[in-house]
């Protein structure tokens, strides 16, 4: 998990447009969070299970095939997302939803740079 994360959290339950006899996947999360992108992953779903779908948000549903992880980029810093994945089948029905909830890492607020500075202490320079 990237460093400073903020929130993440796995919530499982029924979503829309599934439930039709499909097991969820087993299990979801994700790894490599960073400011503007993350991998999730989850495990394979019940009998029958020929295919993933997700989506972000309550957008649109991205299909997967039978690749059981997504790369999500351009995302926001420090924003709440969440994340909802289906198993199918060929028909296809679709399972309920698991869902990994998550907040990406606040924005970086720049790198120091090391200079040369003249400083006027009690009537002393001091060059650093």
């Amino acid at each position: 998990v990237g460093a400073g994360l903020i929130a993440a959290r796995l919530v499982a339950g029924a979503g829309g447009g599934g439930g039709g006899g499909i097991d969820p996947p087993t299990t979801a999360g994700f790894n490599t969070l960073t400011e503007t992108s993350v991998n999730i992953t989850w495990g394979a779903g019940g009998a029958g299970t020929t295919q993933y779908q997700y989506r972000v948000n309550g957008g649109s549903w991205t299909n997967t095939g039978a690749t059981q992880s997504a790369a999500l980029s351009s995302l926001t810093a420090d924003t709440e997302y969440l994340i909802e994945i289906q198993a199918g089948d060929a028909t296809p029905t679709w399972s309920p939803t698991v869902s990994v909830q998550l907040t990406t890492n606040p924005a970086s607020v720049g790198t120091l740079k090391a200079g040369a500075m003249n400083l006027l202490i009690n009537g002393q320079r001091l060059y650093i």
